[in-house]
């Protein structure tokens, strides 16, 4: 099995790096990452808990590669249905550093707890601090979700025109490099 394959090299590597590097902590989350996607989810969640072990007891990681921990944590717990657990690492992540993505993933903890006027709030905040094109297009999509949910059609077509003209502008710019 592959995450297994992936376990034990990261093991060996782990072991050489010693557990306060950057390296160790990216690795580690790597191999949390490829165990949530197999939904093994024991394993995912014993990596990201390490991970915010040596975060918690180092210097050498910033409040960006912290808040990036807990969302990797957070989202797990997502996953898992665990809506308020994720919702409390979320919330914690968004005090370390208040990235667009630490906000697009507190929306998936409302969209999961079906509380989509909260979940459109942060998508909306995540979309006004963003201009990488494939994020906005995640962010536009949520919301049209959202609003879609709320059986608020008015809002789902205006958010569809504006997914509209992203989709024709990448295009046009695409095409400009034939």
């Amino acid at each position: 099995d592959l995450a297994t394959k992936y376990y034990m090299e990261a093991s060996e590597k782990y072991q050489k790096m010693g557990s306060c590097s950057i390296d160790s902590i990216n690795l580690l989350n790597e191999v949390g990452w490829l165990f949530q996607q197999v939904e093994n989810y024991g394993m995912a969640l014993k990596y990201f808990e390490k991970v915010l072990e040596i975060s918690n007891s180092s210097d050498i990681v910033s409040p960006e590669d912290k808040a990036s921990s807990l969302n990797n944590l957070g989202l797990l717990y997502c996953d898992m249905k665990e809506y308020d657990k994720a919702e409390e690492i979320l919330l914690k992540s968004l005090m370390e550093d208040k990235s667009a993505m630490s906000l697009y993933n507190l929306s998936c903890v409302y969209v999961g707890k079906l509380e989509y006027n909260t979940a459109k709030q942060y998508l909306l905040e995540a979309l006004s601090s963003i201009e990488e094109t494939a994020f906005r297009v995640e962010c536009l999509s949520g919301i049209v979700y959202c609003y879609i949910c709320m059986n608020d059609f008015v809002s789902v077509e205006e958010y569809i025109i504006l997914l509209e003209r992203i989709h024709k502008d990448m295009f046009t710019s695409s095409c400009l490099f034939l």
